[in-house]
């Protein structure tokens, strides 16, 4: 009976800590996703890993919307002005200028 009752305290103990960790973890990954600078100014929407060496960060900067295009050597950045046919085209083209660099 002893053996099942030091069995079940470790059982409980591990639960714990697994549901502590998790906790962490999946606040950590939020406040990631939605970080901002001091005063405010710039704050981090979304990114999207587009291969290993190239990825587009969303960001709000003085509450207008900025798209960077990173890669290794290069970081382009286009103002979005909501126009969406406009804004995915200028996306597209970037995408494309990045891509063929990355493969020449």
């Amino acid at each position: 009976m002893e053996y099942f009752l030091s069995l079940l305290k470790i059982i409980v103990l591990l639960a714990v800590l697994a549901g502590i960790s998790y906790f962490l973890v999946k606040k950590n990954k939020q406040a990631a996703r939605t970080r901002k600078s001091e005063n405010d100014l710039i704050k981090l929407e979304d990114t999207l890993l587009i291969s290993h060496q190239l990825r587009a960060v969303l960001l709000e900067v003085d509450g207008e919307k900025v798209l960077a295009i990173i890669s290794n050597n290069d970081i382009r950045t286009v103002s979005l002005k909501g126009n969406n046919s406009q804004d995915e085209s200028l996306f597209r083209e970037l995408l494309l200028k990045e891509e063929t660099k990355e493969n020449a």
